[in-house]
């Protein structure tokens, strides 16, 4: 809403003298989903951060499916310098657990977005590592590697556990 954009920057604003930087990651749900509020509040920053001498800096977290060259290209104008893209594992598994809402899969057109960003910003691919997926985690690293990626994105791991259920 424009009322918490407005605030944020009054924040920024009002820093006490001092500070050096300010680091922003864009997260949630799908943050792209807003990429219009997200540009327009990022150009904000880093208008307020120039005045005050402070450096800016900022990276998002997304499922890719909008992460477009084009928007590599937006982001990187507003500050955003690296994209993290979660991946579930390769093409079967990460459509099977990340269907698009029309129920088709969503990993061919996430991947293609990772290389095409990566040409514009830096991108991370991270592997939510679940008992359901471990076994094809090899597979997964062998896609990307296919596709050119092994040089291209950092790959990172991180282990998934079931909540434990109330008694």
């Amino acid at each position: 809403k424009p009322e918490v954009s407005d605030a944020i920057v009054r924040i920024v604003e009002q820093a006490n003298e001092g500070v050096e930087n300010l680091h922003v990651t864009w997260f949630g749900g799908e943050p792209l989903l807003a990429a219009a509020e997200i540009l327009r509040l990022s150009e904000r920053l880093v208008t307020v951060c120039e005045q005050r001498g402070i450096e800016y800096a900022a990276d998002i977290v997304t499922n890719g499916w909008l992460l477009t060259a084009e928007m590599a290209t937006a982001l990187r104008a507003v500050g955003v310098r690296t994209a993290q893209v979660t991946i579930d594992g390769p093409e079967h598994v990460h459509d099977a657990a990340r269907p698009h809402k029309s129920g088709g899969g969503t990993f061919a057109r996430v991947i293609r977005n990772v290389v095409d960003a990566s040409q514009h910003i830096d991108v991370s691919v991270r592997v939510n590592i679940t008992r359901d997926n471990l076994a094809h985690v090899e597979q997964l690293l062998v896609e990307l590697h296919e596709r050119g990626l092994h040089d291209r994105v950092r790959v990172s791991f991180a282990r998934v556990v079931d909540a434990p259920t109330a008694a």
